[in-house]
């Protein structure tokens, strides 16, 4: 996944000669639309995946039904994640916030990275509690969610958002 942060730094400084960078009046609504975006479909797919965990009881069904929903739930996860990426990959940020945004870039990489980690840990029948701890609780809290607010907080706060 290296190789994927490498071509998002590569992207964000080339400028690819044609595209005009944006203003800071420009770029910073488009990232929060992407972000809001992000936002809203993240919560519909999560919504949908907890009504497939309705009426549990104990910390064992918790965990037998995380097993059945993230086989179906990491992909779509895993796309709204992508499409995200490639529309921040798509914008030509305002120079004052080049290395900013490319670093926002390396950590939608690695966020993937971790999605795609938790996937091959779960195909592989590694269902086991650190696993399942990636995405059980409130999602500020769950291991993920925590994961990436430390990845992409510091370029957050960078990019003035």
């Amino acid at each position: 996944m290296a190789a994927v942060g490498g071509v998002a730094l590569l992207a964000a400084f080339s400028g690819g000669g044609e595209r005009e960078p944006a203003t800071l009046d420009e770029y910073f609504p488009r990232v929060q639309a992407l972000h809001e975006e992000q936002e809203q479909r993240s919560e519909a797919l999560g919504e949908r995946f907890s009504d497939q965990l309705g009426g549990i009881e104990s910390h064992d069904q918790a965990l037998a039904a995380m097993r059945v929903v993230l086989p179906d739930f990491l992909p779509e996860f895993r796309s709204i994640i992508e499409e995200t990426c490639a529309g921040l990959d798509s914008l030509e940020p305002p120079v004052e916030v080049r290395i900013a945004h490319a670093d926002l870039l390396v950590a939608y990489a690695e966020f993937a990275a971790l999605i795609d980690d938790a996937a091959a840990r779960v195909e592989h029948g590694e269902t086991g509690e650190e696993v399942i701890q990636l995405f059980m609780g409130e999602r500020a809290g769950t291991e993920l969610g925590v994961r990436f607010s430390a990845i992409a907080g510091g370029q957050s706060r960078a990019l003035g958002e």
